[in-house]
């Protein structure tokens, strides 16, 4: 966790050793259902790069799984963008999601979501890590040779909701090293993680931002298009992605999901093939709180903190805007 703020890094020990509770499981494997009194309806959001089509025709099936297991009348919600998931949040329009920190730390303040668990690898890690990726024919090796020759580059920035894509490269890469991508390089374009790796692989940007769990996802289906990419850069470790709910949910209807989802694929053949092909980073889910966005939140007030710094303009309002962020980072760490 090199790299991590004190209290961050301490949040993230104490997740790692919460135990997966309110499992109500029979000995198939089965989680608790609701009472056909109390079937409803659940929308369940997903963040995905994949597209709408390839979106929907993997998730279906865990959708179909869990109507079956919980009794729940279970709908895929399949948003173009992180912003509107959290717009379709703060509506209720949609009650679970999977989705990333940064897009659940707007849902957790906007709309009163709140975390409840987290994708977790084969081996139980909580993370990844967000990279800068370029073709391997670029003649870029290092990080240092891409700030070097920025001005001649073109540069593909993630969704500025993303976690991976736009706020970890934009604090640890550029705010940090007191630099603005926009003024930065040559060019600069966002887009998801899939656009950004269609645009170095199409020789439409140079460099551009990424993350492990989609390029891994990448290679399984490009064998040949992943051997072709190189990683200049890589984060410190970042905890994975959150499974978050609105927090109106009734008490047994969070009892009902929490169940489903935290046993999920931990014993089933076919749960598990039906969790690796969600292309979620991980093998299934375990229980965690909001304390996971406390790293990113951070991460983010640093950013902001290094633009302020940065900034032209009155240095009486300057002040007073750093000291607002110092109150933030203190109440955090």
């Amino acid at each position: 966790m090199t790299g991590w703020f004190p209290r961050a890094a301490t949040l993230l020990r104490t997740a790692a050793l919460l135990v997966v509770t309110v499992l109500v499981v029979t000995l198939t494997g089965a989680p608790s259902r609701v009472g056909a009194a109390e079937a409803q309806r659940l929308s369940f959001g997903v963040s995905s790069d994949m597209g709408l089509e390839a979106t929907r025709r993997v998730w279906e099936p865990f959708f179909a799984d869990m109507a079956r297991l919980t009794g729940l009348a279970v709908s895929g919600y399949y948003p173009p963008d992180n912003g509107d998931l959290v717009d379709a949040f703060a509506s209720g329009r949609i009650d679970v999601a999977w989705t990333g920190n940064k897009a659940a730390i707007e849902a957790v303040d906007r709309a009163g979501a709140e975390v409840f668990g987290q994708v977790i690898d084969a081996a139980g890690n909580p993370g990844y890590w967000s990279v800068l990726i370029t073709r391997d024919d670029s003649g870029l090796a290092t990080l240092d040779q891409v700030l070097q020759q920025a001005a001649r580059l073109r540069f593909g920035n993630g969704d500025p909701t993303s976690t991976s894509g736009n706020l970890v490269p934009g604090y640890y890469v550029f705010a940090k090293n007191g630099l603005d991508a926009r003024k930065l390089f040559a060019a600069m374009r966002s887009g998801n993680h899939e656009d950004n790796i269609r645009a170095v692989l199409g020789g439409e940007v140079d460099v551009a931002t990424n993350n492990t769990i989609t390029l891994e996802a990448f290679e399984k289906t490009n064998p040949a298009d992943h051997a072709r990419l190189r990683i200049i850069w890589r984060s410190p470790l970042l905890p994975s992605d959150p499974l978050v709910w609105r927090g109106t949910l009734s008490d047994g209807l969070k009892r009902v999901v929490r169940a489903f989802l935290l046993s999920y694929g931990r014993t089933s053949p076919e749960q598990k093939a039906i969790l690796a092909s969600l292309n979620l980073g991980g093998s299934g889910f375990r229980a965690s709180t909001n304390d996971q966005l406390v790293p990113i939140r951070i991460i983010g007030l640093m950013k902001e903190r290094a633009r302020v710094e940065a900034a032209p303009g009155d240095e009486a309002v300057r002040r007073a805007r750093l000291e607002a962020i110092d109150l933030q980072l203190k109440a955090l760490q």
